[in-house]
């Protein structure tokens, strides 16, 4: 059961990577972090640069994306807000475009989610820069109690290279990254050591599938232990298999 805090977290987590004709947008990745259940408002920009030869015009628009499903009822026009909805934009030339987040009462612990979409062309479909835009609200979130789980771990050989999977479960009503190390040993040796520290989130109520990467390496026959850490906000769990490699010779 979560045990309810007197501070409460927003987090706004903004993408963007893309670049078409000569219109970039910035940054990569940007988190803003507020502090306190009455703490709903915050703003973000994005740098939208032009690095072609011809004026554009850059039209802007937002549409729902993903949300938990407390929050399925909230729609992305009650709590984000572009300052522009186009401008033109000369070569060499860039434009700040601002955001303002008023995150509304009906938000619940959880997130909503947001896509962004920049493009040149006005009611096209080619030629989009979209960016999606996820606010998280903690309310009821106690760190001493990450509710997930680990499932589904196994091994497997894809064309002779030996690989480790696993499920991280979340069981929460918010997103996050887990931190996962996957250890093969032979007795008290360890062959084979995997870290994955930069992983995709793991949305409220949802699972998601982690890969240990490739051992390219020969598993002589034995008995094996393999060992999944995994590691969401400081609460690790972790998982652990033998099983057996008897070739015939």
């Amino acid at each position: 059961m979560f045990k309810k805090f007197s501070i409460g977290y927003l987090i706004v987590i903004l993408f963007c990577s893309f670049i078409f004709a000569g219109i970039s947008v910035s940054p990569t990745k940007q988190e803003l972090v507020l502090k306190g259940l009455d703490k709903n408002k915050t703003s973000a920009e994005f740098v939208v640069e032009n690095k072609g030869l011809l004026d554009e015009t850059v039209y802007i628009t937002t549409r729902d994306w993903e949300n938990s499903p407390n929050n399925m009822e909230v729609n992305v026009s009650s709590w984000l807000t572009v300052d522009v909805s186009s401008f033109v934009i000369k070569p060499y030339e860039s434009k700040t475009v601002k955001c303002s987040v008023d995150l509304p009462g009906a938000a619940g612990s959880g997130y909503v989610s947001a896509m962004v979409s920049f493009t040149t062309v006005k009611d096209s479909v080619n030629n989009v820069i979209s960016l999606p835009v996820y606010v998280i609200k903690y309310i009821t979130e106690n760190k001493e109690y990450t509710p997930f789980s680990v499932s589904n771990f196994k091994n497997a050989f894809v064309n002779d290279k030996f690989v480790m999977t696993c499920d991280v479960v979340n069981k929460s009503n918010f997103y996050f990254r887990p931190k996962l190390k996957y250890t093969l040993k032979k007795g008290k040796d360890v062959v084979f050591e995997y870290e994955v520290l930069n992983t995709a989130p793991v949305y409220a109520m949802n699972r998601r599938s982690f890969s240990s990467g490739f051992f390219e390496g020969t598993l002589k026959n034995g008995k094996y232990i393999m060992t999944v850490e995994v590691d969401v906000d400081g609460t690790i769990k972790t998982k652990t298999v033998e099983f057996r490699i008897d070739k015939k010779k």
